[in-house]
């Protein structure tokens, strides 16, 4: 079936409502002989929207994929991280310097040691500290600059170093449809709902996905719904009505939003010199780490890109004389936003803008950072006066 459909169809019950009821009850009547499923709100089955949005995210991934949501991808990372030491881990290794950076911040709070590299390594490097339940975190697209990393390849690696590692993939950059990384062997994917799959900026919330279709990812399943349970993790009836109601458009958006920043990253790399760029990072560009993969993992680049400009000072302008783009730390909205990421990572240069594209016009969105490069251009001549 093709995504589209998913997002429509799935989660849909026999019932008179064409769209499923804003239900916000906590707590429900028990019946005469005490057996009802539904108990409590934040027990596994009790809430409407959360059963029904986990249904479509599961239908969208795939695979004989469960969906567990939480109330954000921080909680939906915990999860996993929690889950993998439970059973053993003792160390997480990353793939490079970058990324979420909340990923480690957890790592380190639960007492996981965090190896990270100072650049890109590849997949056999990164295993090589590892042992069995150890962690092989692998977030693609890559927080800032958007490189991909296979991870059918960091599977085959894994297998091959005879390690019984876990592959967990952070995909929020690229959610299914553009990606569906179960079907390339990862353990588990999480995504943050806040971006794409809301994609609205008006809720928050975390998907952790799984194949739960052996008797193993069953008793996954029953572990990790018990421990959201327990740890009270889940999302609020209205942020898990309002995703449900975002993953209707999904995958329509996704197709504008890719298309639109695939324009932009080819505009702003052909006319890089005279707009004063650097360098722009997007999966589509030849140069760009994981370019190859694409094809492979993805059926488009994404939405994401970054572009670098002379220093901080040109970044900071532009950042702030933009009328249509929101200088913004978020991404996957239905409004294109920008952010300076040396405001958050003290190790991406100076110069780096991230740029998550919306759904307004890609005229519209052009004309603005012109206007912005300008303003850039205009400012770095006043300083030199």
């Amino acid at each position: 079936m093709d995504p589209s459909t998913i997002c429509v169809s799935h989660g849909r019950h026999d019932e008179d409502d064409v769209v499923p009821p804003i239900t916000v009850s906590s707590t429900y009547r028990a019946n005469e002989d005490l057996t009802n499923q539904k108990v409590y709100a934040r027990m596994e089955g009790s809430h409407a929207a959360r059963d029904r949005a986990e249904e479509v995210l599961a239908a969208l991934e795939g695979s004989g994929a469960k969906a567990l949501l939480y109330s954000s991808g921080q909680a939906a990372m915990f999860a996993v991280l929690n889950r993998t030491k439970l059973d053993g881990a003792r160390r997480v290794s990353f793939l490079g310097p970058h990324g979420y950076h909340g990923t480690p911040q957890i790592a380190e709070i639960l007492g996981l040691e965090k190896i990270i590299p100072t650049a890109c390594v590849d997949f056999e490097q990164a295993l090589l500290p590892l042992d069995d339940n150890d962690v092989l975190w692998v977030e693609t697209p890559n927080n800032p600059k958007c490189e991909v990393f296979d991870v059918e390849a960091a599977v085959k690696a894994r297998d091959a170093s005879g390690k019984k590692v876990k592959v967990c993939v952070d995909g929020t950059f690229a959610p299914p449809p553009v990606q569906r990384l179960l079907r390339c062997g990862a353990d588990f994917v999480v995504h943050s709902t806040t971006k794409f799959l809301n994609g609205h900026s008006d809720a928050l919330g975390g998907v952790v996905l799984f194949d739960a279709s052996t008797a193993a990812g069953q008793d996954t399943a029953k572990k990790l719904s018990f421990e959201r349970t327990v740890m009270g993790n889940v999302p609020g009836s209205l942020d898990a009505w309002l995703l449900l109601r975002s993953l209707k458009t999904l995958a329509v958006r996704l197709d504008r939003q890719c298309a639109t920043a695939l324009r932009l990253a080819a505009y702003l790399h052909e006319n890089r010199a005279s707009l004063g760029v650097t360098v722009v990072h997007h999966p589509s560009l030849p140069h760009c780490h994981g370019h190859d993969a694409v094809a492979k993992q993805m059926t488009s680049a994404g939405s994401l890109l970054a572009f670098e400009l002379e220093d901080a000072d040109a970044a900071r302008v532009l950042h702030n004389h933009l009328s249509i783009i929101v200088g913004a730390t978020s991404l996957g909205s239905v409004e294109s936003l920008i952010e300076w990421r040396r405001r958050w990572d003290s190790k991406v240069p100076a110069g780096l803008l991230r740029l998550s594209v919306g759904l307004e016009a890609f005229e519209d969105l052009k004309a603005d950072l012109l206007a912005g490069f300008e303003k850039a251009k205009a400012a770095a001549a006043a300083a030199k006066k």
